[in-house]
C-alpha cells in the first residue's frame, strides 16, 4: 500500500474512534454512520470484440461526503477461479476527497493488465459515508478507423451477496443487425453449478437454453447468445431471458449471483447495457 493511502486509513480510523459513542450509548449505526460499502461493476474490459470492435472501460468514484474516503479496487477476470483475489494485492487504491471524484480512464489498461482481458470490478469504500459513495463506469468501443467512441454506461450494483432464485433480462435482440451478450457474476467464495439460461421469444415460448457454472467469485460472458443455442432458433428480433439455479437433484435454489445483457449494433458497435432484475 502507498503511504498516502495508509495515512487516510489512519485518519478514517481515528475519526471513527472519535465518533464512536461511549459504552451503553448505542452503536455507530445509531449515528447513521456507514464505515464500509461494496459496489460491484459486473463488466469491465480492455479487449477486442466481434465485428472489429475494441472495448475499454473508464471508472469513476464520487464522494458526496464532507470527509475523504479510501477506495480499494479489485479485478475478477472472466472464466477464472478468483478465490484468491480478495486477499491479493488490489488492482488500485485511491483516496477520494470530500465532495470530489476520482476518474480512472481505461482502468484495466492503466493498471498494466495485458490486452484482451475482461471481467468484473469490485470497489470497497472505507470511511464516513453518511451519503452513499457513487461508483459508475463507461465501457465503450473505440473506432479503429477514426476518432470517436460509442459507449454504454455500466452502473455499480450492490455486491450480490444476497442469494436470488431467479433473474430476468428483457429488451434483447439477436438478428442480422444486433447481437446480445449475456454476463453472469458470482459473489460466492465457492464454485457454483446448475445455472440455466432460458431464452424466450416474444410470445414467452422457450426457444433454447444454455447451462453453465461459475468459479469462485467467477464471471463469464456469453457472447452473441442466440448463436450459441442448439438447435438454432434463427433470428430473434425480440427476446427475453430467465436465469434460474438448480442443485444436483434438479431442485431450484437461490445463489449470490447477478447478471446483465449488452445489446450491440453490429454496424456501429453501439451498445446498450441491461441490468438483470429479480421478480
Amino acid at each position: 500500500m502507498n503511504g498516502r493511502f495508509l495515512r487516510i486509513l489512519a485518519l478514517v480510523a481515528s475519526g471513527l474512534a472519535m465518533l464512536a459513542p461511549p459504552a451503553g450509548a448505542g452503536s455507530a449505526a445509531a449515528l447513521n454512520l456507514v464505515t464500509t460499502t461494496t459496489a460491484l461493476l459486473p463488466a469491465a474490459a480492455h479487449s477486442v470484440g466481434s465485428f472489429g470492435t475494441s472495448w475499454r472501460t473508464d471508472l469513476w468514484i464520487s464522494n458526496p461526503n464532507s470527509s475523504s474516503v479510501a477506495a480499494t479496487i479489485r479485478f475478477f477476470p472472466a472464466n477464472t477461479d478468483n478465490g484468491g483475489v480478495p486477499a491479493a494485492s488490489p488492482l488500485a487504491q485511491e483516496v477520494v476527497p470530500a465532495l470530489g471524484t476520482v476518474f480512472l480512464p481505461d482502468v484495466l489498461g492503466a493498471a498494466g493488465l495485458p490486452d484482451d482481458v475482461k471481467g468484473a470490478l469490485r470497489v470497497d469504500v472505507a470511511g464516513d459515508q453518511s451519503h452513499p459513495v457513487v461508483v459508475g463506469s463507461r465501457t465503450y468501443n473505440r473506432f479503429t478507423t477514426g476518432p470517436g467512441t460509442y459507449g454504454q454506461y455500466v452502473p455499480a450494483m450492490q455486491d450480490s451477496s444476497t442469494p436470488v432464485s431467479e433473474l430476468f433480462l428483457t429488451g434483447l435482440r439477436g438478428d442480422a443487425g444486433y447481437r446480445t451478450n449475456v454476463g453472469i457474476v458470482s459473489a460466492s467464495p465457492e464454485a457454483i453449478g446448475g445455472i440455466v439460461v432460458h431464452v424466450l421469444n416474444e410470445n414467452g415460448v422457450e426457444v433454447g437454453s444454455y447451462e453453465l457454472g461459475l468459479y469462485a467469485y467467477g464471471m463469464t460472458q456469453i457472447d452473441n447468445i442466440v448463436s450459441k443455442l442448439s438447435p438454432s432458433p434463427g433470428s430473434l428480433p425480440v427476446f427475453s431471458i430467465r436465469i434460474d439455479f438448480v442443485d444436483w437433484r434438479g431442485d431450484h435454489v437461490a445463489q449470490p449471483v447477478t447478471a446483465y445483457a449488452s445489446v450491440i449494433d453490429n454496424t456501429s458497435g453501439d451498445g446498450v447495457f441491461v441490468p438483470a432484475r429479480t421478480p
